[in-house]
């Protein structure tokens, strides 16, 4: 957070320069923080399941008649007992995997421990499962969200009684069907509340999204969803804005991009200012184009198919 805010103050610095024309460098240069982080949290969200009487094995779509639901509302086809032995053969494999660093999110997230290779070939680490939210790569963000969607935030609207963003939907990569089964039917906007939104307070003092700018879009916590509740919980920090030539910036980086042109523009420059210069390249410029970015985010939803989760099987290998 305190790199956060000295990167925030650079950069204000530095338009202004460019505002008022100046040459000088000021005095000393904060680091700009780097994309990952390394330490890890347990932190999850724990399911609610709802029982009812058994019914058959899900199919991989919404309803299936008399079966325990999951977190979302959505029918597992298993009855109480073989939920809770499905669910204790999942956290037995994940424990064998990443002994001292369980938590629930893997299984809340119905993310397909057999496919543990495939994910880091890609560029996802289970490893990494409990690092903060705001840590986390858009690739990561794919497994942990529940909906994710292509759209541009148009504006501000009171919904539900809560002051919130408007997104315009271009396209749902994720969750399609919880909207549909949450709302009753496929929205044409998504709302979510600001950091500060909630109750009659209007959003203030925080900084605000980039509007009428098509970007990727990662949302949690969609058990909350509900027709007299249409707001959703947006992933901390993980929107990724598609740029005017195809390139990919997080939104929380995208200031920084008018002070790397200004920087790549500027002669004379001190070192302090080259080392910041670097520091931007490498750690916030993308080697992504967007369409690739995408193409990734789908082959991730493909890779683990959580719509068969309940299907699937979870076994712990017996060493030798």
């Amino acid at each position: 957070m305190k790199k956060e805010k000295m990167i925030s103050a650079l950069v204000i610095i530095i338009l202004s320069m460019v505002a008022l024309g100046m040459s000088g460098d000021g005095g000393n240069v904060p680091v700009v923080p780097k994309k990952e982080a390394v330490n890890a949290s347990t932190q999850g969200n724990i399911p609610v399941e709802q029982t009812e009487n058994v019914g058959n094995k899900n199919d991989g779509s919404l309803k299936v008649s008399g079966a325990v639901k999951d977190r979302l509302g959505i029918d597992t086809g298993m009855s109480k007992e073989e939920l809770e032995k499905f669910k204790a053969e999942y956290d037995k494999m994940d424990r064998q995997m990443f002994p001292g660093t369980h938590t629930s999110m893997l299984y809340d997230s119905k993310i397909d421990l057999n496919k543990a290779d495939e994910f880091k070939k890609i560029g996802v680490d289970l490893w990494r499962s409990g690092v903060p939210a705001a840590d986390k790569t858009y690739k990561e963000n794919t497994l942990y969200s529940d909906i994710i969607v292509i759209g541009k935030t148009i504006g501000t609207e009171k919904i539900d009684g809560v002051y919130t963003y408007k997104i315009e939907i271009e396209e749902i990569i994720k969750g399609k069907e919880i909207l549909n089964h949450k709302l009753g039917e496929i929205p044409q906007y998504i709302y979510y509340p600001g950091s500060n939104a909630g109750g009659n307070e209007e959003i203030v003092g925080e900084t605000k999204p980039i509007l009428n700018v098509t970007a990727l879009y990662f949302f949690g916590f969609a058990e909350d969803l509900q027709k007299n509740r249409r707001w959703i919980q947006k992933r901390p920090e993980s929107t990724l804005i598609c740029n005017e030539d195809s390139s990919i910036v997080y939104e929380k980086y995208y200031e920084q991009l008018k002070s790397l042109a200004w920087l790549q523009n500027k002669k004379d420059k001190s070192e302090n200012f080259k080392n910041l210069q670097k520091d931007i390249e490498e750690n916030i410029v993308m080697k992504e184009k967007w369409n690739e970015a995408i193409s990734i985010v789908k082959q991730i939803i493909t890779i683990n198919k959580d719509e068969n989760f309940y299907n699937k099987s979870f076994k712990v290998e017996n060493k030798k």
